[in-house]
């Protein structure tokens, strides 16, 4: 494990954005810049840039997502890979149930619908986002199972007052009770099938909470590497 994530670092680092050594501790981490499909590919397998002892998030149904390249904004040219729009029924999952706890995104997520992240099968739903009137917004209440969220690194008090704004940004995702998930992206209701309506450049989960500083250290590592601040 640690060979192969001091290959991914030392690769990274080449490109002037060195993996936190933390990052060897995820339950999974998907990065749009690490895959070999071309733009325009349909993505049937999400693997772990970490080798294939580590989860890969596979698309079941008919509208797979698609690899793309950003066409305007900060992220001009860099890659994605999009869920196409909703009631695409275009959703990843996993092969097993995975506890999560803290989660980093990189997303841009449609306004105008929802966007569910992280959730599983049977209804158990633990995704930061989801539909709110009028557009899409953080999901959980502060108060709610110690759920917290940062935008852009900075706290959230009230998530279902939050609306998010369009473009791709970064979000951190921590709740104290853990869930188990097996869906990357999929909705909860499976007779609305609302799938869709997000675009992700990179997701890196976490079984436990992690502490403040270990937030930060991975928060400056996805805002460096795709913002382009730190």
């Amino acid at each position: 494990m640690k060979k192969c994530l001091l290959l991914v670092v030392a690769l990274a680092a080449m490109g002037g954005f060195a993996v936190p050594e933390l990052v060897k501790e995820a339950t999974f981490w998907l990065d749009a810049s690490t895959l070999a499909e071309p733009v325009g590919a349909k993505l049937e397998r999400w693997a772990d840039p970490r080798g294939a002892a580590y989860p890969v998030a596979t698309s079941y149904m008919d509208c797979p997502p698609q690899v793309i390249e950003i066409a305007e904004g900060p992220l001009k040219g860099k890659r994605a890979v999009d869920f196409h729009k909703i009631h695409t029924r275009c959703d990843m999952q996993f092969a097993q149930e995975y506890r999560i706890k803290t989660a980093f995104f990189v997303v841009d997520l449609d306004s105008d619908w929802n966007a569910f992240l992280l959730c599983n099968n049977n209804g158990e739903t633990e995704y930061p986002f989801a539909r709110g009137t009028g557009g899409t917004y953080l999901y959980r209440d502060i108060r709610e199972n110690g759920t917290v969220f940062w935008q852009d690194g900075f706290p959230v008090y009230d998530p279902h007052a939050t609306k998010m704004p369009t473009g791709y940004q970064l979000f951190t995702w921590t709740r104290k009770a853990g869930g188990l998930v097996n869906c990357l992206t999929k909705d909860r209701s499976v007779i609305e099938r609302r799938y869709g309506g997000k675009r992700l450049c990179e997701v890196i989960a976490f079984p436990r909470e992690l502490k403040a500083v270990e937030r930060v250290e991975i928060e400056n590592y996805l805002r460096a590497k795709w913002l382009g601040a730190s």
